[in-house]
């Protein structure tokens, strides 16, 4: 099962080779990442517990919420070198 941090990792260097910024909603996570149901509740929980922990930046887009890894893209990469195309 794919965590949340490395979701979130490889969001980033995703999105840079795209011009974004590795932002993913709830939902995103959720389907990538939750091992159980009510998937969105446990991604929400998760998510809110690695903002707390530093691990997540969190923003709103109009009423909903998005995420992202607090990791710089220098750092992702060192994670996860094999992501890199």
């Amino acid at each position: 099962m794919e965590t949340i941090d490395g979701y979130l990792t490889r969001s980033l260097i995703k999105d840079e080779m795209k011009g974004g910024a590795g932002w993913r909603r709830v939902q995103d996570v959720a389907n990538a990442c939750a091992p159980t149901k009510p998937k969105m509740t446990w991604a929400a929980e998760m998510l809110l517990q690695a903002e707390q922990d530093g691990l997540a930046e969190f923003d709103m887009v109009g009423t909903e919420p998005i995420y992202r890894t607090t990791k710089t893209l220098d750092q992702a990469k060192t994670d996860h070198p094999s992501y890199i195309p």
